[in-house]
């Protein structure tokens, strides 16, 4: 009996200590809700700005899933334009009046071709090798003409620029052509020292949906409040430049982004420029401008924009 009640009292202390260790694993180990955390890394984000960062610079992942709504459609209106060009004055009012009423319309000013040429030898040449390399690939043969979201309105027509007279117009005819939302989410950040003039910009590309056509990512620089020369139908007046294209980060046709990309994919990409010292232009009137698009014939349509402001 003796010998029984050890044997029951070393199977009971067996039991105790045996829920002991489990009671001590669950605290160390806590139950989830698969509910509340559905991805297998933790570091990755559900939304964005966690990723600006040098670890994630340069990357591409996956997300189990994406929790930021699809973003509504931002517009980019590219305009061709020069110094020398007496019609260009009233469809940079023109382009102002757009951007002033919609709140989600951008604009590039691109100096470009002969009538962009400087009015006197000592003038600031407001043209960059990038914006003549588009003009060029856009086949523009006069100025003034934008495009908007480089979109074609007419399929049979080959280049998708218009006249200033169109351009509103234009802009509210594409809002009803294409879908309210981007099939990408664009996200920009940047840093700037300005006691090196180095800037580093950061761009988050998250797909929305899954995509099958050859798309890029472009970086811009442009200026406001240009001071210089024009020439309007009488004279030549002293002159505040607004949009003024000024540098492009990535090469004039955009960087590959890629071809075919799934649903919950997130593309990060990092750029640095030096500004020279020798460049006249002023930090704060310089922006920043990314954007999303196509490249081929007739499907260059921009997909979506972010700006800011250095």
């Amino acid at each position: 009996m003796q010998y029984l009640n050890r044997t029951i009292l070393l199977f009971l202390m067996l039991l105790t200590a045996l829920a002991i260790l489990q009671s001590c694993q669950k605290d160390d180990d806590p139950d989830t809700d698969p509910d509340v955390n559905d991805t297998t890394d933790q570091n990755q984000p559900d939304s964005l700005l966690y990723s600006f960062t040098e670890i994630k610079a340069d990357s591409t992942f996956m997300v189990d899933r994406i929790t930021d709504a699809p973003e509504a459609r931002r517009f980019l209106l590219e305009e061709f334009t020069g110094v020398q060009c007496t019609n260009c004055p009233a469809a940079h009012d023109a382009v102002a009046e757009i951007t002033a009423s919609q709140s989600d319309v951008y604009a590039i000013a691109i100096h470009a071709g002969d009538l962009a040429e400087p009015i006197d030898a000592d003038d600031t040449d407001l043209r960059i090798s990038e914006g003549q390399d588009l003009a060029s690939y856009f086949q523009v043969t006069g100025i003034p003409v934008a495009m908007i979201n480089r979109h074609y309105f007419i399929p049979e027509y080959s280049v998708p620029q218009y006249n200033k007279n169109t351009w509103a117009p234009k802009l509210e005819q594409l809002r009803t052509e294409i879908s309210d939302t981007a099939p990408v989410n664009l996200h920009l950040y940047h840093d700037f020292d300005n006691s090196t003039g180095l800037l580093q910009v950061y761009v988050q590309v998250l797909y929305t949906e899954d995509v099958s056509t050859d798309h890029r990512l472009s970086i811009v620089l442009t200026e406001d409040n240009v001071e210089g020369r024009q020439e309007i139908p009488e004279e030549v007046i002293d002159y505040s430049h607004q949009h003024v294209l000024r540098h492009y980060l990535t090469p004039y046709s955009g960087q590959i982004l890629g071809t075919t990309v799934a649903a919950n994919t997130v593309v990060i990409k990092k750029f640095a420029f030096q500004i020279p010292d020798s460049y006249d232009w002023k930090e704060e009137n310089l922006n920043i401008l990314s954007f999303v698009h196509g490249w081929q014939a007739e499907a260059d349509d921009i997909w979506q924009v972010s700006a800011q402001d250095l």
